[in-house]
């Protein structure tokens, strides 16, 4: 186009919607969550499902302890 960015810049306003952080961490959780629910059910090993979910091994141990926490307690309110 032979235009510079500043040029564009100034010329096109509109920007992309802003994302809610909240909303991201929320579904980045869950995700994790998911990875660790896939583990106990045996289709991941630890190392691999921390790796799937981008977080440390550390950080996989404490969302495995949660899903169990919570699979304890719903079994406990039947």
């Amino acid at each position: 186009l032979g235009v510079t960015a500043n040029y564009l810049g100034k010329m096109v306003k509109e920007r992309a919607p802003k994302r809610n952080p909240k909303v991201l961490k929320r579904v980045r959780l869950l995700f994790q969550y998911q990875i660790a629910r896939e583990i106990l059910g045996g289709k991941h090993s630890i190392k691999e499902g921390s790796n799937i979910a981008c977080i440390s091994e550390r950080t996989m141990f404490r969302r495995l302890a949660k899903v169990r926490d919570d699979y304890v307690k719903s079994i406990g309110q039947d």
